[in-house]
């Protein structure tokens, strides 16, 4: 009876053992589907900035060639407005000239150039 007495004390101890090893496989388990779970949560925040980043590059892209087109458009203004104020230098020193003439006219019917 002794014998089957420090047996089973020895099958429960073994048991009692045997759960607690159980126990630190399930709690390992659990830790592992943490981990797991947080590496899917991480994949799908990286695949969501992926998406932005991929956003933000073309709409750099799109400003840069924008901005191209910008200068190119600012130079042809740019030359316009000398071509404009060229024809502007232009039709002031004919409106003067025109005046002169018209003036020297007047001056000449009214007898101003006569010779006393």
């Amino acid at each position: 009876q002794q014998y089957i007495q420090s047996r089973l004390d020895g099958d429960q101890q073994e048991l009692q053992r045997l759960m607690a090893q159980a126990d630190e496989v399930a709690q390992i388990n659990r830790g592992v589907k943490e981990i797991l779970t947080m590496f899917q949560e991480m994949a799908t925040l990286v695949d969501a900035q992926q998406e932005t980043i991929d956003n933000i590059t073309a709409h750099v892209a799109s400003a840069k060639e924008y901005t191209g087109e910008a200068v190119v458009e600012l130079q042809k203004a740019a030359e316009y407005n000398l071509a404009a104020r060229k024809k502007m230098c232009i039709c002031a020193t004919l409106a003067l000239l025109v005046v002169g003439v018209i003036i020297i006219v007047i001056l000449s019917t009214t007898g101003v150039f006569d010779k006393k």
